[in-house]
This record gives C-alpha cells, sequence and structure tokens, in this order.
C-alpha cells in the first residue's frame, strides 16, 4: 500500500467497513486509495491553517486568506466526490443496492 500517515489510516477504517457491507470490491481499492490520499491532504492543510490561522503575508506584505485554504476546498470536494461514487453518501446508497437496515447502518458507523 502506498498510503502513509492520515491517510493510511483512513484507508484502514474505511476498508473493512466498506469490505463488510460489500460496498467495496477489488475493483473499487484504487478509488478508496485515492479518496483516502485526498483525506490525507485534507488533513495536513487544515493543520497549517490552524496553525497558521487564516490568513497569510504573501510577498508584497499583504495579509491573503491562507493559500491553504483552497487546498482544503480542493481536497474536501475531491474527498466528497470519492465517496460519493463508492455510494457512502445517503443519496448515493439509495441509488446502489444497499441494504438501509438500522442495524448494518449502526454498525458501519460504528454507533448502537
Amino acid at each position: 500500500m502506498w498510503l502513509k500517515g492520515v491517510a493510511l489510516a483512513k484507508w484502514r477504517e474505511l476498508e473493512p467497513k466498506l469490505r463488510h457491507h460489500q460496498m467495496v470490491t477489488e475493483l473499487d481499492v484504487d478509488l478508496l486509495a485515492t479518496a483516502c490520499m485526498y483525506w490525507g491532504i485534507y488533513v495536513e492543510a487544515y493543520h497549517a491553517v490552524t496553525e497558521a490561522g487564516v490568513t497569510a503575508q504573501n510577498r508584497q506584505g499583504r495579509m491573503v486568506k491562507h493559500p491553504a485554504l483552497q487546498v482544503l476546498r480542493d481536497h474536501s470536494a475531491a474527498f466528497r466526490e470519492c465517496l460519493a461514487r463508492l455510494g457512502m453518501t445517503p443519496v448515493d446508497r439509495g441509488r446502489l443496492d444497499v441494504p438501509e437496515d438500522a442495524d448494518a447502518a449502526a454498525s458501519f458507523f460504528g454507533v448502537r
């Protein structure tokens, strides 16, 4: 597995749950890995913003929005798109043939 750090942790969180609920196959692992990669970059950008603040000084000395905010926006959208393609949003699950019983949903999301 080529993922590292937070991205690998997200893979280890999602992959067993998705397999258990038969929402991914071997054909989907690259898409799931890509989603996890986007998540890892999102978290890295989040930490950059929380450490430095939402503004940064540009080369001319003016305060501008922190460049990592765009990274957050882009990678959040890319992560959500991957999740949607994997059927991990309520709307997208409705388009798939995935059982929607309360026990399965509770088990998937770790809630009882």
